[in-house]
């Protein structure tokens, strides 16, 4: 993939977005990595306007637009639950479903109803770190005291939780993002998996499993076998990986597992399930918000359901993880050309939005660099220090703009970081 000159830059960035719908502005001739949403050029549209006609054309039952069922109804959950089977090769149940308003609200309803568990007076809620860096906001408004857990190549240190447990912590709830992980893209590995689990049901506490990524594998050729990720190479070839939740076998639960539309189709969809044992489930449908307002955005769903029964997701979501997995190709080649030697991934993902690249140079401050890039070169990055991770971090994504937008994104990071130190 070529550069792309000073002179055809603005004429070339093609994804930007400023308009009346949205709060997250790029405005046009800028590259911003921090953009962790599909860009305008694979949004959608058409197949969203397929899905409200199709829609249209067989609603005549008028209750379809009341209150809803709590939980979403059931011909929208069974689709999903073939959807998600299909594509994990893992089997869920439409019983096992709850229909959320998407991942952010289904950690916020979900934090909400468990802070003032009478078993956890102290009201503690398990983050990692790094972590989403909103996720930490949305738990702290609620009123939780957080405690932070590192993540290496294999995600979550459970280990180190079982010691920081066995030395008297006693959360209330654990929030994890064991599928390329945001902001570092690693995979939680089985026996990790198995071990939180373990842990979560022995000191009481609620595991939330937060999954947007889950079915973006991207269009890869399989890495060698490292480390203890071996376990889930069969569900990568599928391109979707298993929930943690389907890793519960706990007599009543203590996973619940997030999945997402904003992700897979489009955010403002405002649309997701939960995955969790029908007891556990069971509890989380006892929630106020929901007794008041009835199901999450039944509407919604009712003209996302014939985009899924009529296949048309499931070839949307290959092709997106087709183009994600080539973005990624460009980035990782763009980084070796012109910061070679100066910035590198942190971790090698294999599927979702996000690649942490760290500087050689540990004293860089990124945020630092990111005001200097955004100024001068139009270039925005996610400084380390907003999830959590070493300042000397960076967040880039893969979704918003194109191979070779990424590709001259690199470029620009590395002409502002010379400029930076010629100063």
């Amino acid at each position: 993939s070529r550069s792309i000159s000073k002179m055809d830059k603005l004429q070339k960035i093609r994804n930007f977005q400023d308009s009346e719908y949205i709060d997250c502005i790029v405005p046009e001739g800028y590259i911003d990595f921090r953009a962790g949403m599909p860009g305008p050029e694979i949004a959608p549209v058409q197949l969203f306007k397929e899905g409200v006609a199709a829609s249209l054309e067989t609603l005549t039952d008028p209750s379809a637009l009341t209150y809803g069922h709590v939980q979403g109804y059931k011909s929208f959950r069974e689709a999903v639950a073939k959807f998600v089977t299909e594509e994990t090769g893992t089997p869920i149940s439409a019983d096992s479903l709850w229909i959320t308003g998407g991942n952010t609200t289904g950690v916020a309803l979900i934090s909400s109803l468990f802070i003032d568990s009478k078993d956890h007076p102290q009201k503690v809620a398990v983050v990692e770190q790094p972590t989403y860096y909103l996720l930490e906001k949305i738990l702290t408004t609620l009123g939780y005291k957080l405690e932070h857990i590192p993540v290496d190549a294999d995600g979550l240190l459970v280990d180190e939780l079982e010691k920081r447990l066995d030395g008297g912590l006693k959360p209330t709830l654990l929030v994890t993002i064991p599928i390329y992980h945001n902001p570092t893209g690693v995979l939680l590995s089985k026996r990790r998996m198995d071990k939180l689990i373990s842990l979560g049901s022995k000191h009481n506490f609620l595991v939330v499993a937060d999954e947007p990524y889950s079915l973006l594998t991207w269009d890869m050729p399989p890495p060698p076998e490292e480390g203890e990720k071996g376990q889930q190479e069969g569900s990568a070839r599928l391109g979707g990986i298993r929930s943690l939740s389907t890793h519960d076998t706990t007599v009543e639960g203590v996973v619940v597992s997030l999945g997402s539309f904003s992700k897979i189709f489009t955010p403002g969809v405002r649309l997701g399930w939960a995955h969790a044992n029908p007891t556990l489930l069971a509890k989380l449908l006892t929630h106020p918000v929901l007794s008041s307002g009835g199901g999450l955005n039944n509407v919604m769903a009712s003209m996302v359901q014939p985009i899924i029964t009529q296949g048309k997701l499931q070839k949307y979501v290959a092709s997106l993880r087709s183009i994600y997995g080539q973005r990624y190709s460009i980035l990782c080649s763009a980084l070796k050309k012109h910061l070679g030697g100066v910035a590198s991934p942190v971790y090698e993902p294999q599927g979702g939005y996000f690649v942490s690249v760290k500087f050689e140079d540990e004293e860089l401050d990124t945020r630092v660099l990111h005001e200097h890039l955004y100024k001068n070169q139009k270039v925005g990055i996610r400084p380390g220090a907003d999830a959590g991770a070493p300042k000397n971090w960076m967040r880039l994504c893969v979704a918003f703009h194109n191979a070779e937008e990424i590709e001259e994104g690199i470029r620009l990071i590395a002409e502002g970081l010379a400029q930076m130190k010629q100063a």
